[in-house]
Parts: C-alpha cells; structure tokens; sequence
C-alpha cells in the first residue's frame, strides 16, 4: 500500500490549502511556492513538505482528525480510505 503522500499528487496544494484555512491566504501561497522551489518535480516531496509545514504552523492543532477533515472537505475521500484500511491493518496485527 503506497504512502498517502503518494496518493495525494496533484491535490497537496488543495489539501495544504483547507488544512491552513485560518492562515493569510498569501501566506499559504507563499509557503507553497516555497515548497515547489526547493523540490522541483518532485511531486511525492512537495506533498510530503507540506504536511510538515503544516504540522509545524499548526502545531497540537494538526491531528488526525483535523487531516481527515480536510481530506472530506478537498472530496479526496479515496485517501481518507486508505488511512483507515492502514489503522484497521495496525490494529489487527497487534492482536
């Protein structure tokens, strides 16, 4: 099962977007032309980086449940999916 940064592709600016609603939209711009710049046509990194960037401005406020959220909000339910098939695997391999 690929990472979920995998299945993100194109869609990481939409999701960094929602996940970062009650930042300065120019200043969500700009972290994403940050991100670009630094890993050019490396789509797989950009969306991995903006998860981090994410974590880092919203710190105790980025959680699973506010990621999932976004996820539904961005209609990238399929993404969604696969996290709760990976923590439905984790579970079962624990018991």
């Amino acid at each position: 099962m690929p990472p979920c940064r995998e299945l993100v592709g194109n869609d990481w600016k939409s999701l960094y977007r929602e996940l970062m609603e009650t930042a300065k939209p120019e200043e969500v711009e700009i972290d994403i032309d940050e991100i670009e710049m630094a890993h050019v046509g490396k789509l797989k990194e950009q969306a991995f980086q903006s998860i981090r960037k994410w974590c880092t401005r919203r710190g105790s406020k980025a959680t699973k449940k506010a990621l999932k959220q976004a996820l539904k909000d961005c209609d990238l339910k399929y993404i969604l999916d696969r996290i709760e098939e990976i923590e439905t695997l984790r579970t079962e391999c624990k018991k």
